[in-house]
């Protein structure tokens, strides 16, 4: 018995429960004992599949709504019925036969065995590849006590089937919520079926098809300052109450669930946010993002700043606001609190007594002088790490503090490029490294906060 690419081969799921996917193809051939011809010849060949997983749907999230509780190893027969787990092929008298098995699911596994009946109703019961080759074969090849094909372990460091061990860097929550075996049963994102990675965090997030283009770029800021792969789901892979790994049966520990990430009218002045954040997938839901003002307050920041031009782009500002918001759907907090002065502060004193400088270090003498959007000098929404996305480095407009003599110091925050590195410590840098400005985050280490079960 010869299974074709038996060392390599492993299932994959059509994109539906009555569709097969991949097939291993399986030759039989009579010979000597010890090898070489025979004379001998048979009239028919028993197979027979046994153990044959049952796992729900095709992959671990796909369909949503799985009825199907066929084996997921299957002995094809042409123009036949599907499912079968024994089958007859009659010869009249050959040496040799083949045949097909189909996989209905990216995990499945079974144990195949063969008999000849020779002419002569003799029973030779079938060898793996060589005489004295295994009776009982695994299929796809792996160890009598895993579930998981061989060649797949082999390539992704051998992990147990329960392991949920990934790490990611500067952060010790290690794990995504997804075991071995459920990542290599995989999952169907956008439309395609994808084992995933065991030594990779990776984190579902539920988008429409239509809005897939709009967060691209967003996305792939994330996973760069967050060290996390983003796996996508279109609208049909994911279910209305997200569980990531609904169709779980065999080797699960958690229930997973993916992000649902959406473009909305929301409330004015918020462009984004992330319900029930900071928290882990499970608990956030939905993350949300308000393209149209978005647009508006980039526009608005740009006729604000003439003839000064902004730092970042409109793209860059939503994959910043995006960027942010999902990482309160992993945890991520604020730097700190929002904390101001008055909305409007109309300094009426002499420059002795109270100081004002433009971002460029020029001082106004001006008086009287309107200040509006004042941040505290210290632990603010804008303390910390500038170039952290969780630092909000466009959220006052100016800076306070007090001086040595007591004069009351206010400094024009200068413009600033958008955050894309999650920071590993509570330090401020550049402005922030400053007495001027905002000090060291409250919280900050955004980078270690990073959690998914």
């Amino acid at each position: 018995m010869t299974p074709e690419k038996y060392d390599t081969w492993l299932p994959e799921p059509g994109l539906t429960e009555l569709s097969v996917g991949n097939l291993m193809n399986v030759s039989l051939k009579l010979q000597a004992r010890g090898g070489g011809t025979t004379t001998k010849k048979a009239k028919s060949f028993e197979l027979k599949l046994s153990n044959t997983s049952k796992e729900p749907g095709v992959t671990i999230n796909f369909p949503i709504a799985p009825w199907d509780d066929q084996p997921d190893l299957r002995l094809m027969v042409a123009n036949g019925p599907v499912g079968l787990q024994s089958l007859v092929i009659n010869c009249s008298g050959c040496q040799s036969s083949q045949f097909k098995i189909g996989s209905y699911d990216g995990g499945g596994w079974t144990t195949l065995t063969a008999e000849a009946i020779l002419t002569d109703d003799t029973r030779i019961q079938g060898h793996l590849l060589v005489s004295g080759g295994e009776t009982e074969i695994r299929i796809p090849k792996r160890d009598p006590n895993s579930k998981i094909g061989t060649a797949w372990l082999t390539a992704n460091g051998n992990p147990n089937e329960m392991d949920d061990k990934e790490i990611s860097k500067g952060n010790s929550n290690n794990g995504d919520g997804l075991t071995a075996y459920e990542e290599y049963r995989g999952v169907i994102s956008e439309g395609r079926f994808k084992r995933l990675k065991p030594d990779k965090k990776e984190l579902g997030v539920k988008i429409k098809r239509a809005e897939l283009s709009l967060f691209t770029e967003a996305f792939q800021w994330f996973e760069n300052a967050s060290d996390l792969e983003i796996i996508l789901f279109y609208e049909n892979e994911i279910a209305r109450n997200r569980r990531l790994n609904k169709n779980a049966l065999s080797a699960h520990d958690y229930d997973q669930f993916a992000l649902r990430v959406e473009k909305r009218n929301l409330s004015a002045g918020i462009i984004g946010t992330a319900y029930r954040g900071p928290d882990i997938p499970a608990v956030t839901d939905p993350v949300v993002f308000d393209w149209n003002q978005i647009q508006s307050t980039y526009q608005f920041l740009v006729n604000q700043e003439r003839p000064a031009s902004l730092r970042f782009t409109l793209r860059e500002m939503l994959a910043w606001t995006v960027t942010h918001e999902l990482a309160h759907a992993v945890n991520v907090w604020h730097h700190g609190e929002d904390l101001r002065e008055p909305d409007q502060v109309i300094v009426d004193y002499n420059p002795s007594a109270c100081r004002i400088f433009d971002r460029n270090g020029n001082e106004i003498i001006t008086r009287r002088y309107p200040l509006e959007n004042i941040g505290k000098s210290r632990g603010t929404v804008e303390s910390g790490d500038i170039f952290c996305p969780l630092s909000y480095n466009i959220y006052y407009s100016w800076g306070y503090t007090v001086g040595a003599d007591g004069a009351k110091i206010f400094n024009r925050v200068p413009l600033l490029p958008v955050g894309n590195i999650f920071c590993t410590s509570n330090a401020g840098t550049a402005i922030n490294a400053t007495l001027l400005y905002f000090g060291d985050a409250a919280k900050g280490n955004c980078l270690s906060q990073i959690k998914l079960r």
